[in-house]
């Protein structure tokens, strides 16, 4: 029988020759599990472009063709829906684009880990016509960020194209569309250009391809870029392309970023508001077929 006076002492054992085997592979699993969410994390808020696509139809309900011959066309950044006291209130955006036939925005937010709310499909809802996502920008797995296009009218055919970028916060794109109008087809190009070092680049893109489009044609979008901007004043210059924005009693000569430019079309009224439901104002023009 061993002495218990005399008995060895475990514990400095065990201290000296570390963990047991069970503790070592349990710490491992855990650190592995670390390990795999932290890349996963990084990962996952790392902003990426959308690819391209294209499509036949918006979501929703199907649309009818205005029984007038003009359409009323706006254009809003609606700031993911936060107004100028920062409140995200999607139903404050709808009342400020009710009443226009078609809609073009910017700066729209999708699904997301923290938002159940596709606000393309919100505001297309609230306003009872179809609606169409049309994100740059893609995270945590999901498309998070871009443009979107709100139509009475039925669309015959859309494509979305990715805008020429080196940041990665500005990918940008833009969006065609094929709208059924007065009998034939209005092209309607619809973008959100980068206010950082790619915003030539995409402006020279985008305005390019304005100008190849057949008439009548319109080109809607924060532009980020003011009247002194050497690329919309040569294009304004060749009078083939209308600034409506620009009229008297529209907005007139202020500052702006977001741009409404017509290709064949008779604008019969063009305007603007302060609407308080984003820090962007609202602007929208009334259009026609030529005589």
């Amino acid at each position: 029988m061993i002495d218990e006076r005399i008995a060895p002492d475990v514990a400095p054992v065990a201290r000296l020759y570390g963990p047991s085997r069970a503790s070592r592979r349990r710490n491992l699993a855990l650190a592995a599990i670390a390990l795999i969410a932290l890349v996963l994390l990084l990962s996952g808020g790392v902003r990426r472009p959308v690819p391209p696509a294209d499509g036949t139809s918006l979501q929703g309900a199907l649309a009818l063709s205005p029984a007038r011959d003009s359409l009323r066309i706006g254009l809003l950044n609606i700031n993911s829906g936060r107004g100028a006291d920062d409140e995200l209130d999607l139903a404050r955006t709808a009342e400020a684009l009710r009443g226009l036939d078609v809609i073009a925005l910017n700066e729209v937010r999708g699904v997301s880990l923290a938002r159940d709310v596709d606000q393309a499909e919100a505001l297309g809802r609230q306003l009872k016509v179809p609606w169409l996502f049309a994100p740059f920008e893609r995270r945590w797995w999901r498309d998070d960020f871009g443009n979107a296009l709100l139509a009475s009218p039925p669309v015959k055919r859309w494509r979305r194209v990715p805008l020429p970028h080196t940041n990665v916060k500005g990918h940008g794109n833009y969006l065609e569309a094929e709208l059924s109008f007065a009998g034939g087809t209005l092209h309607l190009l619809l973008t959100h250009v980068d206010r950082r070092r790619d915003r030539q680049a995409q402006l020279a893109a985008v305005l390019a391809r304005f100008a190849e489009l057949p008439t009548p044609a319109v080109l809607l979008g924060d532009l980020n870029s003011t009247a002194d901007e050497p690329q919309l004043q040569r294009l304004l210059a060749g009078g083939e392309v209308g600034d409506p924005l620009s009229l008297p009693g529209a907005w007139g000569a202020r500052p702006r970023y977001d741009w409404i430019l017509t290709r064949g079309l008779r604008v019969l009224s063009a305007g603007a508001e302060d609407s308080a439901a984003s820090d962007h104002p609202a602007f929208w023009v009334e259009v026609a077929p030529p005589r």
